[in-house]
């Protein structure tokens, strides 16, 4: 099955990461996120001959390579799956959905932690027991300490919502690779993705269009965190026990007023940990959240192999903004591939 558009290889693997195929199949949006998991889904004939039970088994390993400058996309096989007319579909999602897959034990505690010993650890165990086909690369080991218990909570939530999330502002991602006949996958946590590319440039017009921009998101400048009762009277669990933590920004408050939000997080125990739980949590409802969305053409000043997920890059877009247009920095937080018309669909934060 051929079509008109930019060239994918797909690969197949058993769950081991040993390759059984190379197929010509239709293959839709391809789509990498920021901290989070991506998706594709890959069309074939009935009539094709590796269209068998062996090649597309639940769990069997998928990676995509470009001839465009992008890099490998890897990923696991799994529902949904449809049957219709002459074709069927199937969906991977990207290495990182590995890791909602499996879960942590009932006691895993940890004492004056960095995210990245609790990232190293929750991964490293649970290969221990069996093995998760995700295996543990670059660590970040900086960052607060934390104390921290969980039981029987995806690692994949683990990572997203607390060490990348409520603890830090870390980030992780899944790195695909083939060698030797075997799609591996390994598992880095950084202080940062990407890189800072002021010379590569989205330009409207010429390798950007169909821009689109939104602001969003509850702004607040006072944050109050609850934390754990430790106290000993239990029939007051808001008394002098319990913990409590508070930031805010004065410079917000003196520009837009006074705007508070309370969170309770009754799991953490510990001062510190809860204040760095309420700074992190400050910074992300400090600003709105201005979004933009823009489809990337695969030319010069910003060509697909100049930049990845989490570079920030140039953007000229003159198509809105109170002062005839945006001319800054962004942020590459998501990119969605589609080979048919040899495109990219870009999210982008604005860098303020």
């Amino acid at each position: 099955m051929t079509y008109l558009g930019c060239p994918v290889l797909v690969y197949l693997a058993d769950r081991y990461g040993r390759l059984i195929a190379e197929v010509n199949a239709v293959v839709g949006p391809i789509s990498w996120r920021l901290n989070k998991v991506g998706k594709v889904t890959i069309r074939f004939s009935r009539k094709d001959p590796k269209l068998t039970q062996t090649n597309l088994y639940l769990a069997n390993r998928v990676l995509l390579r470009f001839d465009n400058g992008l890099p490998d996309w890897g990923g696991v096989i799994d529902f949904p799956e449809t049957w219709e007319g002459d074709d069927m579909e199937m969906t991977a999602f990207s290495a990182e959905y590995l890791l909602a897959l499996r879960v942590t034990g009932k006691n895993a505690v940890f004492t004056s932690a960095t995210v990245g010993t609790i990232y190293d650890s929750i991964i490293t165990t649970a290969n221990n027991i069996f093995a998760i086909g995700v295996t543990v690369g670059e660590v970040w080991g900086g960052g607060s300490s934390h104390n921290q218990s969980y039981h029987y909570v995806s690692l994949l939530s683990v990572i997203q919502d607390q060490l990348t999330g409520r603890l830090s502002s870390a980030e992780f991602f899944v790195e695909p690779s083939l060698s030797n006949g075997t799609i591996s996958f390994t598992a880095h946590l950084v202080e940062q993705r990407g890189q800072s590319k002021p010379n590569v440039a989205l330009l409207e017009g010429h390798n950007a269009t169909d821009i689109s921009r939104a602001r969003q998101g509850q702004v607040y400048n006072s944050v109050y965190m609850a934390g754990a009762d430790t106290g000993a009277d239990t029939n007051d669990s808001w008394g002098d026990g319990r913990l409590v933590a508070h930031t805010e920004d004065a410079a917000s408050i003196d520009d837009i007023g006074l705007r508070e939000v309370g969170f309770t997080r009754t799991d953490v125990d510990n001062l510190t940990t809860l204040g760095a739980e309420a700074e992190t949590a400050l910074q992300s409802v400090l600003k709105p959240k201005n979004t933009i969305v823009a489809r990337a053409i695969n030319l010069p000043p910003a060509s697909f192999s100049s930049y990845d997920v989490g570079d920030t890059l140039t953007a000229q877009f003159h198509s809105y903004g109170f002062s005839g247009g945006f001319d800054g920095l962004v942020r590459v937080e998501g990119r969605e591939f589609i080979p048919g018309n040899c495109t990219c669909d870009l999210l982008l934060r604005e860098v303020v």
